[in-house]
């Protein structure tokens, strides 16, 4: 949608995770380019007041030298269980809605909301609230570049019943960049710690719980 908004013209503000897959990202840009328009990518965190102050506190030189960040989104996910292919609801350009995602028959379990859940649709709960979380962190500790390595270890791990879901619900993913520091980003299926979301921020001063 990005790109035929652009292709007609149009400026683009499009939420997280922007796309798919990076060769979609890329393409894009491309229009972006080609077309010579605005696209905006960003997370409703973008425009909370105090992340903003805290971004201001850290880059004032408040934590000191930064050195390791840690983000975490804990949320409790009903099991999705299983469900047989059936006719799309009545209104659904299901031909539309597919995209470029492979032919498959109509099922409620990759419709909305749980799509999320597939992998030809969706990018499982690191990239569906994960990314509100690490985009934060990344603005507060001012990481533009790639990193240079990335671990990531995790899973699905259910109830004991059968589901259709394919991507992990469970995931612990450690970015290094090139100067030393690290991030970490954990995404749990469960509450924890009476919260479901956290941003951390150590430096060399002191350590920052935004």
């Amino acid at each position: 949608m990005t790109i035929w908004a652009c292709q007609a013209g149009k400026d683009v503000y499009v939420e997280k995770p922007v796309s798919h897959n990076v060769w979609e990202g890329r393409k894009m840009v491309e229009a972006a380019r080609t077309y010579e328009r605005v696209v905006a990518a960003g997370t409703q965190r973008r425009s909370q007041l105090l992340t903003k102050q805290a971004v201001e506190f850290i880059k004032g030189g408040g934590l000191g030298k930064l050195h390791t960040g840690r983000c975490a989104v804990f949320r409790a996910r009903d099991p999705i269980g299983t469900t047989s292919d059936d006719a799309p609801p009545q209104g659904v350009h299901y031909d539309l809605w597919l995209g470029p995602a492979p032919a498959r028959p109509f099922n409620e379990n990759r419709f909305h909301y749980t799509w999320h859940w597939f992998w030809d649709y969706g990018t499982s709960e690191l990239g569906n609230n994960g990314i509100h979380v690490l985009d934060s962190l990344r603005w507060l500790m001012d990481r533009r570049e790639h990193p240079r390595v990335v671990f990531s270890t995790g899973g699905l791990y259910e109830r004991g019943e059968p589901t259709d879901q394919e991507t992990p619900n469970t995931q612990y993913t450690t970015f290094q960049y090139a100067d030393g520091v690290v991030l970490h980003c954990d995404v749990r299926g469960w509450f924890t710690e009476s919260s479901d979301a956290g941003l951390y921020v150590y430096g060399t001063e002191v350590e920052d719980d935004a």
